[in-house]
């Protein structure tokens, strides 16, 4: 077989690596938790073992007699320990739980350990994708005046398999496949790609003597190490802004009332939209590298001219978003692609032009290779931390991009520079770096302006590394809390429903609660309506802008109260937290922010999950938790409620409010309603009857014939096949409310009411 079976490999690695990226993110995350940080460490320790590999097997590839057939073990290599790797993930949750009360919760000791672990299992089959892009450009080394056409050919292929692995892992297979499934795909990728790999054959071009004397007297500047290592910290720090920007931020640009978004203009397939973009724009560059590279100039004349049109365009990106106002999903895409494309389409020509100034002849070209690649992708492991830990908090997302435009502007300075009058370049660097530190302090106006007669008032906004959350005021004492475009509640001055979320499950549990935990506060609502008993009370969101923004939303004698000493905030993942916590509550309060359909939040619906509350709750303790009314919650009303059920033998069904429905959960009859008043108000009393829908026997009718949701079967975030199958958030959403109602039953026929 000649190279065309190569070819198919490299595209094949390139679909089964960003796979498993993505496998080994999600799978972490049901450890780790789901925060920035958590993520970031994943992705650190996934770019360093990448940079390693790259770094200390360029040279093997070298000096092996066939690059082919080292490729092809490298193949395999990742596919063998990939499998190992899925077990090895399976036994880190106890570890991890361990040391986590080992230490006594100290964070900066648990991040450390979850690097540890993250590289201990990850290290290997990530070492071995960092040595397989210098043994793919070793494979096709050919022509030395053609370096940068080479790499960008073979760099551009193993893109678009990422590509397509991205799409159909994202729209396809998850859903299909389930992750397991998934996994084991792309293991069977590798696989393939070492066989066609081992049965490829290439003809080698002998170096050109001149060329090679040359070179051996031109060694790489050191400023060039800087600068891969920095154009691979901006390339994936832009990728953490575009996503913030798109999915969260920019969302005010959607004809809808403000704060409701609709759910999928934030649901994982515009995550996978805008990484696709990505990474076909980087294809495309590759690609284009041959049309775009002249003789006359050099590799870093182009360079420089790419990287001012990336600052360029970056800037306009800036400019221009905030003023463009589309009126639904498909046109808010097109402004996607409109922007995002020609940057990444740039940063695809701009890779394999500095990789040629680094492989500048055939002989040794794996371990010249190997050597760029490891710097820019130590780049890459501080990007996300860069723009996601550091710059989204300290400036917000327009001001971050700005600032990322400037630094590619900075960049073409230094490479003109360099090329014209090379003494200038520390010069130039300098003056830069003042430039950078301008852009970086300067002020910059506030994110979101409503401009009617009739908007809200922004009183708070933060653009944190979580979320982008703001408080509206809108007169006559009405607050709202919007956090990423998505109303999560309204400032209630009774805060009634959060009093109903707390006493009625008491009332079903018979006895003062002493120990209460909220997950996900919200408004705090649920908090505030704990302060009715004498208990200890945990409240954990994700947010920290959620807990700064409470004084705005409630009395400042109710805040001092919600803040007392036996009332603790934490700031983390909420299925994190109950793993890690070894404490038993009597109630366990649960009210997820909309849309349920966002990436991260199928991980709180899950059999897992309930599995962990469980274990959380103190014999005959009551678990309650709050599935909205929006149409993505109502479409998977069935499977929601067959996942509490798989777990709880006791599960009744609520709506407090209008819409939405409250699930109340325990391993013990919840038959017997309480009226003491120590137990629960009067008039919350009054109104439980109202709030009933049915118990046990019609839940069991109602998820009837439904598959559960679990961590391995995430139907909530990856449903775009049912969708266009039975028109889910259509005809399915009403015919789930039309047997809500039907099978609705009184109070008095369920539960018995004690004297």
């Amino acid at each position: 077989m000649n190279q065309s079976g190569f070819r198919i490999a490299v595209f094949l690695s390139g679909a089964a690596g960003l796979l498993l990226q993505t496998l080994w993110v999600r799978l972490l995350g049901f450890i780790f938790g789901n925060t920035t940080i958590a993520v970031s460490l994943v992705l650190a320790s996934f770019f360093f073992g990448m940079a390693l590999g790259s770094r200390f097997f360029g040279k093997r590839a070298d000096v092996s007699p066939s690059p082919f057939r080292f490729y092809s073990r490298l193949e395999l290599g990742i596919g063998f320990t990939a499998a190992i790797a899925w077990f090895a993930l399976r036994a880190l949750e106890p570890v991890y739980v361990w040391f986590y009360r080992y230490s006594d919760g100290n964070l900066a000791s648990t991040r450390i350990v979850q690097l540890v672990l993250t590289f201990a299992v990850l290290s290997i089959p990530t070492i071995l994708m960092g040595a397989t892009l210098p043994a793919m450009v070793r494979c096709v080394m050919g022509d030395e005046r053609a370096i940068a056409t080479s790499v960008g050919r073979i760099y551009a292929l193993n893109a678009i398999g990422a590509a397509a692995g991205l799409v159909a892992g994202a729209f396809l297979l998850i859903e299909i496949l389930g992750l397991s499934g998934c996994y084991a795909l792309a293991i069977s990728l590798n696989v393939a790609a070492a066989i066609l790999a081992a049965i490829s054959r290439g003809t080698p071009v002998a170096p050109n003597p001149a060329s090679t004397e040359e070179t051996q007297e031109r060694p790489v500047s050191r400023w060039l190490y800087a600068l891969a290592f920095v154009t691979g910290m901006l390339g994936i720090g832009y990728e953490v802004l575009w996503i913030r920007l798109w999915s969260f931020v920019s969302l005010h640009s959607v004809d809808n009332p403000i704060g409701r978004a609709p759910a999928e203009m934030s649901s994982t397939y515009v995550f996978s939209f805008i990484v696709l973009l990505v990474v076909a724009g980087i294809a495309i560059g590759g690609a284009l590298v041959k049309y775009v590279r002249r003789p006359e100039r050099s590799h870093l004349e182009d360079l420089a001219i790419v990287q001012a049109a990336l600052g360029t365009w970056g800037l306009v990106t800036v400019i221009v978003e905030p003023l463009l106002f589309f009126d639904h999903l498909q046109s808010k895409l097109i402004e996607v692609t409109l922007l995002v494309l020609p940057m990444s389409i740039l940063m695809g020509i701009g890779f394999p032009l500095l990789a040629a100034e680094f492989v500048k002849r055939t002989e040794g070209s794996g371990e010249r290779f190997g050597r760029f690649y490891s710097v820019n992708t130590l780049g890459s492991c501080i990007g996300p931390v860069a723009a996601g830990l550091v710059l989204l908090p300290l400036r917000g997302t327009y001001a971050s991009l700005t600032l990322f435009a400037v630094a590619n502007l900075v960049i073409a300075a230094i490479l003109i520079a360099a090329v014209r009058t090379p003494a200038g370049v520390l010069r130039t660097a300098i003056f830069g770096a003042v430039v950078l530190l301008a852009a970086l302090v300067a002020p910059f106006p506030t994110m979101t302006r409503f401009t009617a007669p009739d908007a809200p008032k922004v009183i708070f906004e933060e653009d944190n590394s979580v979320a982008h959350t703001l408080v509206l005021d809108s007169g006559k004492r009405s607050r709202w809390l919007v956090v990423n475009n998505h109303m999560v509640s309204g400032l209630d001055p009774q805060h009634a429903f959060g009093r109903a979320s707390i006493q009625i499950p008491t009332a079903l549990l018979g006895r003062a609660p002493k120990d209460i935990l909220v997950l996900c506060v919200g408004t705090g609502g649920s908090w505030a309506g704990t302060l009715r008993y004498d208990a200890n009370v945990v409240a954990v969101d994700i947010n920290p802008a959620v807990f700064r923004a409470l004084p705005l939303l409630h009395p400042p004698d109710r805040y001092r109260l919600m803040t007392a000493p036996n009332r603790t905030p934490v700031v983390g993942d909420a299925r994190n937290f109950l793993l890690l916590d070894g404490r038993k509550y009597d109630v366990i309060n649960i009210d997820p922010a909309p849309p349920i359909t966002q990436p991260g939040m199928v991980n709180l619906h899950t059999v897992e999950f309930y599995r962990l509350a469980k274990a959380r709750l103190k014999p005959g303790g009551v678990l309650i938790q709050r599935f909205s009314g929006e149409p993505d919650s109502e479409a998977f009303y069935p499977e929601l409620l067959k996942s509490i059920a798989d777990v709880f033998p006791e599960v009744t069904v609520w709506s407090f409010l209008r819409t939405g429905l409250d699930v109340i959960a325990s391993d013990r009859p919840l038959a017997t309603f309480h009226t003491d008043p120590a137990l629960i108000e009067p008039v919350i009393a009054t109104y439980a009857p109202r709030a009933f829908v049915f118990g046990r026997q019609e839940v069991d009718r109602y998820v009837q014939g439904v598959d559960s949701i679990t961590d391995d079967r995430p139907v909530l975030e990856y449903n775009i096949f049912s969708r266009f199958r039975d028109g889910r958030f259509d005809e399915v959403r009403e015919r789930n409310l039309q047997r809500l109602r039907a099978l609705r039953k009184p109070f008095s026929d369920s539960i018995r009411i004690a004297e």
